[in-house]
């Protein structure tokens, strides 16, 4: 993925009990995929909680068409 593409990310969150979420992110120089034999991780910039957030196990990716200045 090319740095700036912003995205919708979903997956099912270990954090809220395995419910699916969606969020808009960003791709930037510090964001990465991590393939292991066990489990995968995607570590992706959150637009809105402003941070690094981690999706691990699958998730599914759909390109924004525009992106609203939330403020």
């Amino acid at each position: 993925m090319k740095i700036g593409t912003k995205f919708q990310v979903g997956y099912n969150a270990k954090k809220y009990n395995g419910e699916f979420i969606s969020r808009r992110a960003e791709w930037t120089e510090d964001c990465k995929v991590v393939m292991r034999e066990d489990i995968s991780y995607m570590v992706y910039y959150d637009l809105d909680r402003e941070g690094y957030r981690t999706a691990s196990g699958s998730w599914v990716i759909s390109k924004l068409k525009q992106i609203k200045n939330v403020s």
